[in-house]
């Protein structure tokens, strides 16, 4: 048989990588994500009880929302650049893609990790 062949057939775990860490973290972020869905839950029941106290007492809830999304739109859009440049920058901190004393080529200039 080919190396191909028994590389498919037999993958091989790094040492550092066992079953039991996968599971044991795995449960933990379980929790986490299932307490962050239950705290979602009582914000946005908080925030529809709130509304909903609002309206019984007429207070125009409707034109509140249409203002606030029409501002928070065109923060959105006005921030686009700014946010998109933010999140480039940090996953390229978190990447590690270059290390130190590596020879990076960008649009013509060259220049050395230090």
């Amino acid at each position: 048989p080919d190396d191909g062949d028994k590389l498919l057939a037999e993958p091989s775990v790094p040492q550092s990588l066992s079953i039991s860490s996968l599971t044991q973290g795995s449960s933990n972020v379980f929790a986490h994500a299932v307490e962050e869905f239950i705290r979602v839950v009582k914000y946005i029941t908080f925030i529809l009880v709130f509304v909903l106290c609002l309206q019984t007492n007429n207070v125009p809830v409707v034109d509140f929302f249409k203002r606030a999304t029409l501002l928070t739109l065109s923060v959105v859009f006005a921030a686009q650049p700014w946010l998109r440049n933010l999140v480039g920058g940090v996953l390229i901190f978190f990447d590690d893609k270059f290390t130190l004393g590596d020879t990076i080529r960008v649009v013509g200039m060259e220049g050395k990790v230090t």
